[in-house]
């Protein structure tokens, strides 16, 4: 003589928030900067997605899911490179290159990310001048100087420039 009722708590993932992946990505330049070879190891939970595209101008070479060699397949969609996901927690290392791309996204998978670890690797003589938005950088130029260093830098510059004029104040500045 009692009624059941059901009551709608949530469906499917509800408000929480999926698990992301932690991507480290380390790449390698090439002597003459026209390429980049990178290797990709992601770590994370996947709840929405059994598929995993890499992005536009990335060219995989070979990806291993759990130390297992996956197959390399195209998406009839967007027509980008991936892998098919058959674990819940994959433990996934891309190996690939990129060539001649003017913008590399941060990533390189079409997929939402909640850390990421960068690594650049830069050919003998290279040095890489400034990297601005990232939390921590190390080994960049411009973080080699202190405020005081610029600071001193500039007031060098301007004495040069009021006692020999403006093409000896900027060659004392760059220099």
């Amino acid at each position: 003589n009692s009624t059941f009722k059901l009551v709608e708590k949530m469906r499917g993932l509800g408000a929480q928030k999926p698990k992301g992946f932690a991507i480290a990505r380390h790449f390698w330049l090439d002597d003459d900067g026209a390429g980049i070879t990178f290797q990709d190891q992601l770590q994370g939970e996947l709840q929405q997605s059994w598929r995993l595209d890499a992005a536009e101008a990335h060219e995989l070479g070979v990806v291993r899911i759990n130390q297992q060699r996956q197959l390399i397949t195209t998406n009839p969609i967007n027509g980008s490179q991936g892998v098919e996901i058959r674990s819940r927690n994959p433990k996934l290392e891309a190996l690939g290159r990129v060539e001649r791309a003017q913008a590399i996204p941060a990533t390189g998978w079409l997929t939402d990310v909640d850390s990421l670890r960068l690594t650049l690797s830069l050919p003998p003589g290279w040095r890489v001048l400034a990297v601005l938005g990232a939390d921590q950088v190390d080994g960049d130029w411009l973080t080699a100087w202190s405020l005081l260093d610029l600071f001193l830098v500039l007031v060098f510059a301007l004495a040069v420039y009021r006692l020999w004029g403006i093409p000896a104040g900027l060659l004392a500045l760059l220099a």
